[in-house]
């Protein structure tokens, strides 16, 4: 079965290795801004349209560092966060583009699946989102959670369908129809996050990354 090939991996490994040791140098706002820069920087580069990222009270408690430092996100027109789950130990949050995840969410196949679990095409982004949360805080983890994140709606089915199983490819999701359309996507993914090491090194502040360079 076909995988995601090694220079895919080879990015993906050599950018996490030059984070986590740029991360480490970090504490406080800097250290969360940081962790939410990395995982943002495709978001941020207009490649895909959310990210979902968990806080939990563990390490270097994230989930405090979110409470404590989240009024101080610079969210925008172009960047904004949605807190879907909460427990006393663990936060989920969605950071996204209100305009890709609007084009993302209104593409026929995304409205065909989503009508499936009780969104309707006329909702706007916000009531999508509410819906969501109900969503997770009735299922856990609902399926559909896929399209917010830009996984294609088709491959999101071929998950569902199959049960995890029989995929094609493999890399930040598991791919069933196209390998070759989902590779150059994971490979842009991959390089944003290089990019990001990239400012990073040139002693730009996680929290400059996300205000200034993006906004």
């Amino acid at each position: 079965m076909e995988r995601s090939n090694i220079g895919d991996r080879n990015i993906n490994k050599k950018a996490a290795k030059t984070f986590i040791k740029q991360r480490d140098r970090f504490s406080g706002k800097d250290y969360l801004f940081s962790i939410i820069g990395y995982h943002l920087a495709a978001v941020l580069e207009k490649q895909k349209p959310a990210v979902l990222l968990s806080f939990n009270n563990t390490r270097r408690n994230l989930f405090h560092l979110w409470n404590k430092y989240k009024a101080a996100f610079p969210s925008s027109g172009r960047l904004k966060y949605f807190e879907i789950k909460s427990s006393p130990q663990r936060i989920c949050v969605l950071f996204y583009n209100p305009l890709i995840l609007h084009l993302t969410l209104k593409q026929e196949k995304t409205i065909s699946l989503l009508k499936e679990y009780g969104y309707s095409e006329q909702m706007t982004i916000d009531e999508y989102l509410l819906h969501l949360k109900t969503r997770f805080n009735t299922t856990g983890f609902p399926h559909e959670i896929g399209v917010f994140l830009g996984i294609p709606a088709e491959d999101v089915l071929g998950f569902i369908t199959n049960k995890g199983k029989n995929y094609k490819s493999c890399g930040y999701w598991k791919v069933y129809v196209d390998p070759f359309g989902a590779k150059k996507i994971f490979n842009r993914i991959a390089e944003a996050k290089s990019r990001y090491t990239q400012f990073l090194q040139r002693g730009i502040s996680p929290g400059d990354y996300l205000e200034r360079y993006y906004y």
